[in-house]
């Protein structure tokens, strides 16, 4: 296990979701919440992809482990937050996991499609 890419990934998770939800808070009165929603998401895909491509072995475990570090360190900053800043539905919240979990999947594939390509290619 790569410990050390494994918080780097984790810190970048948390700024890509910190900051496309700042964002999406300063711009939601101009409706643009699903593009927002829209970029977390190819921005978290993009990022486990990157993952799986620089990641030797044990890449679902790498990714357990980024969203597992994530979650506690999402906790421990939301604890920090005076109560009416987290103020979310339980909805949304799922709602949010579910589509982190999705964009996980979706670049752990890509990755694993570009990785594949690339050691087809050494090979011919």
């Amino acid at each position: 296990m790569n410990w050390k890419a494994i918080l780097a990934y984790t810190a970048l998770l948390f700024l890509i979701q910190c900051g496309t939800g700042i964002a999406s808070g300063f711009f939601d009165p101009l409706g643009w919440i699903n593009a927002w929603n829209l970029l977390s998401f190819l921005l978290c895909a993009a990022l486990f992809a990157h993952m799986t491509r620089r990641v030797a072995q044990h890449r679902l475990a790498h990714a357990c482990l980024i969203l597992a570090m994530y979650a506690v360190f999402a906790d421990v900053v939301a604890a920090l937050l005076p109560p009416d800043m987290t103020d979310e539905p339980a909805m949304f919240f799922a709602l949010e996991w579910l589509q982190l979990l999705a964009s996980t999947g979706l670049g752990l594939l890509v990755g694993w499609v570009f990785r594949h390509a690339a050691d087809q290619h050494r090979m011919l």
